[in-house]
């Protein structure tokens, strides 16, 4: 029989920060474990002296007893939303019967581990990051009023990792905006590395540092990460939870047969007497074939001519049949493409812009983000199967610093594209997929995608495609193949 097994490594730490004004760690964290597998949680709070400290391990301890009262097997994602609600009940009686704790609220970052899967989930702007095949990606959005900025296209993600209203949070528990962002199932692979953090962390310490820690131990990673940004200032509290995946394969569990009780097998009567008649019967044909009758033996020589003609025209008519053919395409995991790619779920709004624009009973009826991008290659296409895009590279390289409504443009693009059926074959797939996009975008797809942005937004999008200013001004940087989207940087 076949049983999931998945084994983690992982560490907690926590330190306070260097401002003198703050009185207590306002942070918490915590690993549990149970029948819905592995879950691990990290809140910071806020909230006078302390209250930030009550709210972050009131909300960690009522997911918590959530999990283990309420857990339901394959309603992972329920589960989650129904054990932040918890939370937030908890919280708001608390301040009901405490009215001096009134405004206390926290962060959340959620993961949950279960077999070879992983959910997650966010409130605020404490982070998730998964390192996987030597590329970071950041699995959570911010729920913050200068990620809003960046989304509109108003500041940089440089610009706002300096804004001086990178600390305000448009979402917290304790408050009325509390709703969290919720993703999975997603697979797990072995060599996955999770950080869970607090913004005390990514105050101080870039995405590009994060990810050379990552390559360590958890233990050591952990340390290094909050050493860095202690020498940076460390005024805040920062948290680090590290979670490497080492095994996330099914292993194979063989019965064991007894050595002291061999099993012998013992052919019956009737199987035996079956053989005996078979292979007298199959003496008796064999003789009769050596006894051809002459006349059968006697061939006209029109016949052989005829004989001759018909050989003759074999090779021909094979040729025909070859070339006449339909072309036979084995079966392609997808999974496979996700490997090459380094493939991942697409973050809750992308999902939901997706679903609104694609019409999934003839376009694509998935999306995800891919981070080992080619050349100017942005988008890959599955027709009528799934889409491929490069949001990482969109959103920060230098020559895209596309905003959020001109990916979300660019997406419908792709969504134009992806009607029909894939035809990649199994053995030359990559040459196909990976063949560079050269043709300019037609006005036929661009005039569809307007089309399909505007079931999404419609007041929207004719201003989005036609300004030369907003969505526009990209037009003649796109090109396209059968199976991809490039875009040419602006310089």
């Amino acid at each position: 029989m076949a049983n999931n097994s998945v084994r983690l490594r992982f560490t907690s730490l926590t330190v306070q920060g260097k401002n003198p004004a703050k009185v207590n760690n306002e942070d918490y964290s915590c690993h549990y474990q149970g029948k819905y597998g592995d879950l691990f949680l990290l809140c910071d709070g806020m909230g006078g002296e302390v209250g930030g400290e009550i709210a972050s391990r009131m909300v960690v301890e009522s997911i918590h007893e959530y999990f283990e009262t309420h857990y339901i097997e394959g309603e992972e994602n329920t589960t989650i939303a129904q054990s932040v609600e918890y939370a937030q009940y908890k919280l708001i009686e608390y301040t009901k019967l405490q009215p001096d704790m009134a405004g206390m609220g926290t962060t959340l970052v959620l993961l949950l581990i279960k077999d070879n899967k992983y959910y997650f989930a966010n409130v605020g702007d404490s982070r998730i990051y998964l390192l996987r095949n030597g590329a970071l990606m950041q699995l959570t959005t911010d729920h913050s009023e200068v990620q809003r900025m960046v989304e509109q296209g108003l500041i940089t993600r440089e610009e706002a990792a300096i804004h001086p209203l990178r600390n305000i949070i448009t979402r917290a528990l304790g408050s009325s905006n509390y709703k969290p962002d919720i993703a999975g199932p997603h697979h797990l692979q072995e060599g996955d590395v999770f950080l869970l953090c607090s913004d005390g962390l990514t105050e101080y310490v870039k995405d590009d540092e994060i990810l050379q820690q990552l390559s360590e131990e958890p233990l050591i990673a952990a340390h290094n990460l909050i050493d860095l940004a202690l020498h940076r200032g460390g005024l805040d509290d920062i948290t680090v939870q590290v979670v490497e995946v080492l095994i996330s394969k099914p292993v194979v569990i063989q019965e064991e047969v007894s050595a002291s009780h061999p099993k012998h097998f013992y052919p019956s009567i009737a199987l035996i007497l079956t053989i005996v008649v078979f292979l007298v019967a199959l003496f008796f044909y064999t003789q009769s074939l050596k006894k051809i009758p002459e006349a059968q033996t006697a061939i006209s020589a029109d016949t052989l001519k005829e004989e001759q003609n018909t050989v003759s025209t074999l090779p021909e008519k094979i040729k025909q049949n070859e070339e006449n053919a339909e072309v036979s395409y084995l079966p392609l995991d997808e999974r496979i493409i996700d490997e090459k790619l380094g493939a991942s779920s697409a973050n809750a709004h992308f999902q939901e812009a997706f679903s609104k624009m694609s019409d999934k009973k003839n376009q694509a009826k998935n999306l995800k983000f891919f981070s080992r991008t080619r050349d100017n290659t942005v988008i890959y296409i599955l027709p009528g199967q799934t889409i491929y895009l490069a949001y990482e590279l969109l959103s920060t390289k230098a020559g895209y610093n596309l905003n959020q409504e001109q990916i979300e443009a660019l997406l419908a693009i792709a969504i134009a594209r992806s009607s029909g059926n894939s035809t990649l074959n199994a053995e030359n797939w990559e040459q196909e997929l990976f063949a560079p996009a050269t043709s300019p975008l037609d006005e036929i797809t661009w005039a569809e995608a307007q089309d399909i942005y505007s079931k999404y937004n419609p007041t929207n999008a004719s201003s989005l495609f036609n300004s030369t200013k907003r969505f526009g001004k990209f037009k003649t940087l796109i090109r396209t193949g059968k199976y991809s989207i490039a875009l040419n940087k602006i310089h």
